[in-house]
């Protein structure tokens, strides 16, 4: 029976504070995989901020403007960070949308104990769209764009090997 619960809370252990990369890894691999140039990504106006949370703790996240009162709010995959949505980016730009790039809660920069799969993060979302109407109005128009969970996960193993 001991076993049997030892092995149940390291596996649980495993999903809900899993490895997950470290920020400027992200970006290399990003950069390795030729998702975006470097040149592109220092281009791009940027405004680096924290998005404070009703958990005590704050999101990271990297705003970038378009002038516009439409924006997009990018959510990585898990265990990866906001640089992976950064070959999202043009899509968006070139219909005249702002963007919003967050690290997920315990992920990249931001602060959190761990994942929970949607039952917090739905709050952090919900901040992060209070953010944007405070910063471009409260007539915005707001998207959301994230990547599968579990494909964001195949897929950082894939580029791993």
């Amino acid at each position: 029976m001991s076993v049997l619960f030892a092995s149940g809370y390291y596996f649980s252990g495993m999903v809900i504070t899993p490895k997950v990369w470290n920020y400027e890894k992200t970006y290399r691999n990003e950069l390795k995989f030729k998702r975006f140039t470097e040149h592109y990504y220092t281009s791009l106006t940027k405004e680096g901020c924290f998005i404070d949370l009703p958990y005590g703790y704050k999101l990271h996240a990297i705003y970038i403007p378009k002038g516009s009162n439409k924006t997009i709010i990018f959510i990585h995959g898990h265990t990866y960070t906001l640089m992976g949505d950064i070959k999202y980016l043009e899509i968006f730009r070139s219909l005249g949308f702002n963007a919003l790039l967050i690290d997920s809660r315990f992920h990249g920069k931001s602060g959190g104990f761990n994942t929970t799969f949607g039952k917090y993060e739905k709050y952090d979302v919900k901040a992060c769209v209070d953010w944007v109407s405070r910063t471009t109005g409260n007539n915005s128009i707001i998207g959301i764009h994230g990547e599968s969970m579990e494909m964001a996960h195949n897929h950082i193993i894939n580029r791993a090997t």
